[in-house]
Parts: C-alpha cells; structure tokens; sequence
C-alpha cells in the first residue's frame, strides 16, 4: 500500500509498519514507524493529507507527520477494521468503509463522525475515491454509487461489473474502475 508525497514514497506492510523511501534514489529514508498505540494488523490504507500521512490500520486511523515521521495526536477508531478510505478536500473530510457495511465520513477539524451511512442496497463498498465534489465507491456487488458529500446520498448507481470492485482512479477527468470480474471500466 502505498501513499507519495513530497518526493518521499510511503509504504505499509502486513506486520503493521511503515517504511518511507526516497523517489529518486530508491533509498530507505526511514522504517519501522508505527502509530502511537499498539495496534496490531497490517497497514490497510495511506494517503497524504493537508501535509502529513494518514494511515489505516485494522480499525484505527491515525495521522503521522511527513516531516519528523511522528504519530501526532489524531485517532479514530472504529467497531471494525477499515476497508478503504479517501480524503474529499472539498469539505475537508475522511470517507471510510469498513467491514461493518458502515461509511464514515470524519471531519478533519475536530476528528468527529459527521455521518455514518448505513448501507441497505446491497452495495458494500470495497473502494472509495474522491473525485471533484462527489465521492465514488465501488461495492463488492460490482456496482459503483457517486455520493454528493455535502447531503451524504447516493445521486447515481453505476451498473457495469458483474463482481466486486477492486479499485477506482481519477485519470484526466475520468474515473477508472477494475473488477474481479477482470475488466476496466472508465467513465465520464
């Protein structure tokens, strides 16, 4: 799993560690960081936000500075482990799917649960990703739902894979999505 910023390429592995690599040389700039706290399982999600390193790992959320490579004070934890997650800059929020069939969306300002979407239609997200003002989620039914993040509902159902989505992707305006059914979808 992996998470670039500022020249530096975040990686975490199944025994819950983080090593940081230089882009350029390939060389280990720092390993072994961990969140504060014990947290046992491995790393299920990094991505970079407003500056620092926000990691998932089993049913915690932590933030680690990019710069002295320390656990800062952020956690969230949920019931179950952490799916995937995105950052929607738009409203300064963390999307969050986990295991409980559950969406969290987590305000960056005082690190509260804003919403918890139950999700009812079969659509289980397995993949989430930001794109412009909406947020995609691709679910393990195959199906893709937009959400608007400022009313937290679903606006569209994409009904394209015919097994459970794997991953999204912004590429030039358009969004990228893989199955396990072994096809791309790429929409407008």
């Amino acid at each position: 799993i992996n998470a670039e910023y500022g020249g530096k390429i975040w990686v975490g592995d199944e025994s819950g560690c983080i090593t940081v690599y230089d882009s350029v040389n390939k060389k280990i700039i720092k390993e072994n960081i961990k969140l504060k706290k014990p947290t046992k399982g491995k790393i299920a999600s990094l991505m970079q936000y407003n500056g620092n390193i926000v990691v998932a790992q089993s049913n915690l959320i932590g933030l680690i500075n990019s710069d002295s490579y320390e656990p800062m004070n952020m956690r969230l934890i949920h019931e179950k482990d952490v799916i995937s997650m995105c950052v929607c800059s738009h409203t300064n929020t963390l999307w969050v799917t986990c295991t409980d069939q559950l969406i969290y969306v987590w305000s960056f300002m005082n690190y509260g649960v804003l919403r918890k979407i139950s999700i009812t239609s079969g659509h289980i997200p397995s993949a989430l990703m930001c794109a412009g003002a909406s947020i995609w989620s691709g679910g393990s039914d195959g199906s893709i739902c937009t959400w608007n993040v400022k009313t937290y509902e679903c606006v569209q159902k994409l009904d394209k894979h015919i097994a459970q989505v794997t991953s999204l992707l912004m590429v030039l305006n358009q969004v990228w999505s893989s199955s396990l059914d072994k096809s791309i979808c790429i929409w407008q």
